[in-house]
């Protein structure tokens, strides 16, 4: 709009954030200003920078949504209501504050249900609180367009649900063992040989 080519607008470019995946929402911040100001009652569309952003306090809420581009970045959320995360290009990391089941398998239903509203993200931090989460080996995919691992941090009063049998057989998660205190569980093909899906958690988890 008010783009005149000649007039006394040329040249003008208006940039409106919003879209189906992000709930139409055009109430848009920067992350300075998200890390400022705080989260609010108003729903959010918090926009990160070209290079590595943190953000900080409890994060994004219930209805809010999080567009970080590049570099590697934190985002925070303290709802499983968020309408949407997207951690663009790097290595992300999600920290899950408060203490919450979250899971990743669900396609319905009220809360904790993710299938669908997270992307680009390479990390998962359980943050402070007792958290579960429950992921599966094609949410571990579906998390990141560059990788099949998926790292997990938390503490001693977090779990870690890995729905799918771990075992020794083909389509399950094998505990390949523990090193530097993480264990790996990589989920196996048909065929049995090929690796799927990798999960690289902290031993302090409960990991079922």
């Amino acid at each position: 709009p008010l783009s005149d080519s000649g007039g006394v607008d040329t040249g003008l470019a208006y940039l409106i954030y919003g879209a189906a995946n992000y709930g139409n929402s055009v109430n848009a911040k920067t992350i300075a200003a998200f890390n400022t100001l705080g989260n609010t009652a108003a729903v959010e569309t918090v926009v990160g920078t070209a290079g590595a952003d943190s953000m900080t306090g409890s994060g994004i809420g219930s209805g809010d949504s999080a567009s970080m581009g590049a570099g590697n970045d934190l985002i925070v959320t303290n709802a499983t209501t968020f309408q949407r995360i997207d951690g663009g290009t790097g290595i992300d990391t999600l920290r899950l504050s408060g203490s919450a089941t979250w899971d990743f398998t669900l396609t319905s239903g009220a809360g904790g249900n993710l299938s669908g509203k997270v992307r680009s993200i390479e990390q998962i931090d359980l943050g402070s609180g007792n958290q579960t989460l429950t992921i599966n080996a094609q949410d571990v995919l579906n998390l990141s367009e560059t990788t099949n691992s998926l790292r997990v941090t938390g503490t001693a009063g977090d779990t870690l649900n890995l729905s799918e049998v771990i075992g020794a057989a083909a389509n399950q998660w094998h505990n390949l063992g523990t090193a530097g205190g993480i264990t790996t569980y990589r989920y196996f093909d048909a065929s049995n040989v090929a690796t799927l899906a990798q999960v690289l958690v902290d031993s302090t988890i409960t990991t079922s």
